[in-house]
């Protein structure tokens, strides 16, 4: 698949994922009970653009706990940052 198209698909994707959940987290009363799971290759994705880094901490935010699994040393390094700096700095 071109890179441009992949790019294309995965924004698609993400802005129905980014809709959807914002639906969820409105219809639920009590976050305490909300778990967001990512897995490592998706994490890849988030983090290479700027935009979806946002959209991710947006919605991590309104999470009790965010799983992040079969993440590389440098992606959870990567996180940690992101989460400490609030999302205002890059880690790379």
């Amino acid at each position: 698949m071109h890179r441009q198209a992949q790019t294309e698909l995965i924004d698609r994707g993400w802005r129905h994922f980014t809709v959807l959940a914002a639906r969820a987290f409105t219809t639920i009363a009590d976050t305490s009970d909300v778990v967001l799971v990512v897995e490592g290759s998706t994490l890849a994705v988030i983090l290479d653009k700027d935009r979806l880094v946002a959209d991710f901490l947006g919605l991590a935010v309104h999470a009790h706990s965010v799983i992040c699994c079969r993440v590389s040393p440098i992606q959870k390094a990567d996180i940690v940052s992101l989460v400490r700096s609030g999302g205002a700095g890059r880690a790379r």
